[in-house]
C-alpha cells in the first residue's frame, strides 16, 4: 500500500483530474480516497494538522510514503510551476530540540525516473533540503531570511511525517510543485475556514472586499494557483501511468 499525501483541497481537486477512478473513502476522519492499491490522504495545512493525520496513516499500514504539494520558492532560480524534489527536511527553528534536520535522499532509479518525467513535461526540476515552517512565510523579507537555512523551498507538512517515516524505515518521497517564488509575496491575513484549512470562493471574494491592500498579491497567488495546479494535475498524471513510481495497482 502506497500512500499519496495531497495536504489541501486545492492540491487534492487539482491531483484528482488525473485519477478518474480514485473514489472517496467516507468512514476515515480526513479526506481520503483510493484508487487501486493508492491510497490519497488531504491531512490539512501545518505541520499540527499533519501530525494528528499520522495515527490515521500508520493505520492504513503504508509501504512507501509520498508527500506531494505546493511550496514557496526559497532560490531566485525557481518560479511558478518548477518542481523541487527534496533530500533533506529542515525543521522550523521552533523545533530546535528536534533533530534540525533529516536526511531522506531519494533512490537513484527514482530520481532518474521523476527527473525523465519532467523533462518529458518540460519541467525545471530541482533536488535539495526543504524547510517546513509552522506558519506562512508571506512576505519577501521573511523568505530571503529563511534562506539560512539551505534550504532551496519552504512548505508546512513534512516535518512531522519526515520523523516519523524516519522511526519506522518508511520510504519518504517528497516533491513539490512551486507556488509563490522567492519574490512573490502572499496575502498578508491567513485565509482560513475549517479545521482542515480550507479556502472557499466566498471566503476570497470577502478577503478581496476588507483587505484592499492585498489585492495584487491575491490576483497573483490565484493566477500562479491556476497554473501550480495544471502543473500538479500533469505530474500526477505521468507518475500514476504504468510502470511508474505511483501506478495504481488493481486487483
Amino acid at each position: 500500500m502506497r500512500i499519496l499525501i495531497l495536504p489541501t483541497r486545492w492540491e487534492s481537486r487539482a491531483a484528482l483530474r488525473s485519477l478518474p477512478g480514485a473514489l472517496p473513502e467516507p468512514e476515515w476522519d480526513v479526506p481520503t480516497w483510493r484508487v487501486g492499491n493508492l491510497l490519497i490522504v488531504e491531512p490539512g495545512i501545518g505541520p499540527e494538522l499533519m501530525a494528528a493525520s499520522l495515527p490515521h496513516i500508520e493505520s492504513l499500514g503504508p509501504h512507501a510514503v509520498w508527500l506531494f504539494g505546493w511550496c514557496g520558492g526559497l532560490t531566485p532560480e525557481l518560479r511558478v510551476g518548477d518542481l523541487v524534489l527534496a533530500d533533506a527536511t529542515i525543521l522550523s527553528e521552533r523545533d530546535h530540540d528536534l533533530a534540525t534536520r533529516i536526511s531522506h535522499p531519494p533512490p537513484d532509479p527514482l530520481l532518474a525516473q521523476v527527473r525523465c518525467l519532467a523533462e518529458k513535461l518540460n519541467l525545471r526540476m530541482i533536488v535539495g533540503p526543504v524547510l517546513t515552517s509552522d506558519h506562512l512565510l508571506t512576505s519577501v523579507e521573511e523568505k530571503r531570511t529563511a534562506t539560512a537555512t539551505g534550504a532551496v523551498a519552504v512548505e508546512m507538512e513534512a516535518g512531522p511525517l519526515a520523523l516519523w517515516t524516519a522511526t519506522r524505515s518508511l520510504p519518504f518521497i517528497h516533491l513539490r510543485v512551486v507556488l509563490d517564488p522567492l519574490v512573490s509575496p502572499l496575502p498578508s491575513t491567513r485565509l482560513l475556514t475549517d479545521e482542515h484549512r480550507r479556502v472557499s470562493k466566498r471566503t476570497l471574494l470577502f478577503y478581496a472586499l476588507t483587505h484592499p491592500r492585498d489585492w495584487s498579491a491575491l490576483w497573483n497567488l490565484i493566477r500562479q494557483a491556476r497554473a501550480a495546479g495544471q502543473v500538479t494535475a500533469d505530474v500526477i498524471a505521468a507518475l500514476t501511468q504504468p510502470d511508474c513510481p505511483l501506478y495504481p495497482k488493481r486487483n
